[in-house]
C-alpha cells in the first residue's frame, strides 16, 4: 500500500498451506473455573513443524428477526400502557417507541432459518516446534463459561500460519497478559511482516498473512455441568444477545379488528444471517 507522502509498504512473502485436520474436538468441564475447556486432537507429528491460529464464531438461532428502529419497514401492532391496541408502522427514519422501549418482532414461523452470530475476541495459537516426530498433538482451543445449560455452538476456523506469524501473535498474546508490576520482564518489540519497500528495517505494526483453512462445527452440550449451583454472569465476549432489550409485539385479541400477532422477516445484517451454520442441528 502507498501512503499520501508516496512511501510504499509491502509485506514479506507468505505461503498457502492447508493445515492438518483435527482428528477430534472435545470438551471437559472444569468445576473450579465453572468453564468448559475445549480441546482438539491432531494426528501425531510426522515431520516439519506446524503453526496454527484458530478462531471461533458463536451462532444462535434468532428469536426476533426485527426491531422498530426506523430501518425496518414492518407493520407493527403495539399496546399502549392502558391496553389499547394501536396499529402503527415502522417507516424509514421514523422510529416507533412505546414508553421509550424499542419493540422487537419475532421471526416469521415459516422463515425461522435466521441466526445471530458473533466472532469471539479470543483466538488460540499452537506450535508443535518443541515436539519430537511421532508425538501426540493436542491443542487447547478455548474456555466457555457456564452461564446457562443450553448447548453452545461454535464454528471453528483453523488457519495454518508461518513461524513468523506465530511469533508475532505469540508476542501480542504475552504482552496482553502482563500485569504492569515491577517483576514483569521488559516486553519485546512487536514487529510484523510489513515494511518500507527497499528497507526491511522500517517495519510497521501489523501482519499480513495468507492461510489455508479448515472449518468445523461443534456443540458444547454441557451435560457434565452440575445443577443447582450459582451460575456466573453471561460473558458478552462469548454470548450473543438477541437484538437489544425490547418489547415483543404480540397483540392478540385486543378487541380491535385486524389486531394480530406481528412477525418479521429475517433482516440480514453484519451480525445476522439466513445461511445455516456448518453441522447445525435443532
Amino acid at each position: 500500500f502507498v501512503l499520501a507522502d508516496g512511501k510504499e509498504y509491502i509485506s514479506t512473502i507468505d505461503t498457502l498451506k492447508i493445515p492438518d485436520r483435527y482428528e477430534k474436538i472435545f470438551d471437559r468441564y472444569n468445576p473450579e473455573k465453572k468453564k468448559f475447556e475445549v480441546y482438539a486432537d491432531l494426528k501425531p507429528k510426522s515431520g516439519a513443524n506446524s503453526y496454527y491460529q484458530t478462531y471461533f464464531i458463536n451462532y444462535e438461532r434468532c428469536k426476533y428477526c426485527a426491531e422498530c428502529l426506523g430501518c425496518v419497514d414492518v407493520k407493527a401492532v403495539a399496546i399502549d400502557p392502558y391496553g389499547t391496541c394501536l396499529l402503527q408502522s415502522c417507516n424509514n427514519n421514523v422510529p416507533l417507541y412505546i414508553n421509550s422501549i424499542i419493540p422487537s418482532f419475532p421471526c416469521i414461523p415459516s422463515a425461522y432459518d435466521c441466526w445471530n452470530f458473533k466472532r469471539q475476541r479470543y483466538y488460540s495459537i499452537f506450535s508443535d516446534a518443541i515436539l519430537a516426530v511421532g508425538s501426540n498433538r493436542t491443542q487447547k482451543l478455548l474456555e466457555v463459561p457456564l452461564s446457562d445449560y443450553e448447548p453452545y455452538y461454535i464454528e471453528v476456523y483453523q488457519n495454518n500460519v508461518t513461524a513468523e506469524a506465530y511469533r508475532y501473535m505469540k508476542t501480542l498474546e504475552e504482552n496482553g497478559q502482563r500485569t504492569g508490576t515491577l517483576v514483569d520482564p521488559i516486553p519485546p518489540l512487536i514487529t510484523g511482516n510489513i515494511y518500507l519497500r527497499g528497507d526491511e528495517n522500517q517495519r510497521v505494526l501489523g501482519s499480513f498473512q495468507v492461510s489455508g483453512q479448515q472449518k468445523y462445527g461443534y456443540y458444547i452440550e454441557k451435560d457434565d455441568a452440575p445443577r443447582g449451583i450459582l451460575l456466573p454472569k453471561e460473558n458478552p465476549d462469548f454470548v450473543y444477545y438477541d437484538l437489544r432489550p425490547g418489547t415483543v409485539v404480540l397483540a392478540n385479541n385486543c378487541g380491535v379488528p385486524g389486531c394480530k400477532v406481528v412477525y418479521a422477516k429475517c433482516t440480514l445484517t453484519s451480525f445476522r444471517t439466513n445461511t445455516k451454520p456448518l453441522n447445525w442441528r435443532d
